[in-house]
């Protein structure tokens, strides 16, 4: 074996440019050139500092940044600091929703420096945006609004749903945009703005209400849609949020 070579799947994860399972498939259906050459024959070895791209295929499609939604289900925990930790099994490609119509190919760097500006606890499901882009980032914690369903153990009566927003309008630090509306006789639909930290159950215990389970379905103009729990998508670049 010459050791002076590597495997060009194995360098291809060392540049970031995808996992190696990635790579062996675009490797094998023509899409990465080594020093301007499309190399298909999989276990092909290079030398470090060779150039290794993409094709124009591949590449195309990559915007500069990416942005991506989650359906997270109960269990993990993205409030946390280890947030990515908690998701990175749910964020590989076999999880990707079979509905991503945005045409961008999933990379390894897709995950780096992603921003998490609107958490959601362990016990919550529902939706969940990571983006590159800190401007974006940014506009989601200030200005969005996010809307959540709420279920609890009693039947939800109009006094209690004044008293929500009783609560929410002169708590410490306010919730800004604050709406509620009795969906069902144990459902509640609440619209807010920047929520703070843990604030649903002491809203709900406030109001004489026990939380059985919690789901938000929409950040800005993106809603949760038909994306199935535990999958993920790409946002695709005519989505606004």
């Amino acid at each position: 074996m010459d050791h002076e070579t590597l495997r060009l799947s194995k360098y291809m994860a060392e540049l970031g440019l995808c996992s190696r399972s990635e790579a062996d498939r675009l490797i094998e259906t023509g899409r990465v050139m080594v020093d301007g050459k499309v190399v298909d024959t999989l276990g092909s070895r290079v030398k470090r500092g060779q150039k290794v791209t993409l094709s124009e295929e591949v590449r195309q499609n990559q915007p500069d940044s990416v942005t991506l939604i989650l359906n997270k289900p109960a269990g993990i925990d993205m409030a946390g600091e280890k947030w990515l930790d908690e998701a990175r099994p749910l964020l590989g490609k076999s999880r990707q929703s079979p509905s991503d119509q945005s045409g961008i190919y999933p990379l390894r760097r897709h995950l780096d420096q992603q921003h998490l500006p609107a958490a959601l606890a362990e016990a919550a499901t529902g939706l969940v945006v990571l983006t590159q882009d800190k401007h974006l980032a940014d506009r989601i914690r200030k200005d969005c609004e996010l809307e959540y369903l709420l279920w609890v153990e009693e039947a939800v009566t109009p006094e209690q749903i004044s008293k929500l927003e009783k609560t929410a309008r002169f708590r410490e630090v306010p919730l800004k945009g604050f709406k509620a509306s009795r969906q069902s006789e144990q459902q509640i639909r609440i619209v807010l703005r920047n929520p703070p930290a843990l604030w649903l159950g002491e809203l709900a215990e406030a109001a004489g209400l026990t939380l059985t389970a919690v789901k938000r379905i929409r950040i800005g103009r993106l809603a949760l849609g038909p994306l199935e729990s535990g999958k993920w998508r790409y946002v695709g670049s005519s989505e606004r949020i």
